[in-house]
């Protein structure tokens, strides 16, 4: 069996570098991003929002969220597009078309 080892560059590459070319190799950029707007809730959609609904997964462009009862969850569907718009901004990609929300 054949190894192949890396080539030594003459300049030394950024851990920055490294990181962002493993998320792509990986694939997981999505996912990370999940991650990021679940945890950082509260500072894309406001605290009043976020005491009101919160969002569970974020699959295929649809994220899905709780809210706290039926009322919650038409209000905020009457500004769909608006938060969709800023959790996109946020993501710096558009990873959200569809907001999905579930009463507790």
């Amino acid at each position: 069996m054949k190894r192949s080892f890396h080539t030594l560059r003459s300049e030394p590459t950024q851990i920055k570098e490294i990181i962002e070319e493993t998320i792509k190799k990986l694939k997981i950029e999505n996912k990370l991003k999940a991650g990021d707007i679940i945890n950082c809730w509260p500072d894309i959609v406001g605290k009043k929002i976020a005491n009101k609904a919160s969002p569970e997964t974020l699959r295929n462009g649809r994220l899905t969220g709780r809210t706290e009862n039926a009322t919650w969850s038409q209000e905020l569907s009457f500004i769909e597009e608006k938060l969709i718009s800023k959790i996109n901004v946020y993501a710096d990609k558009e990873i959200v078309k569809k907001i999905i929300y579930k009463t507790k």
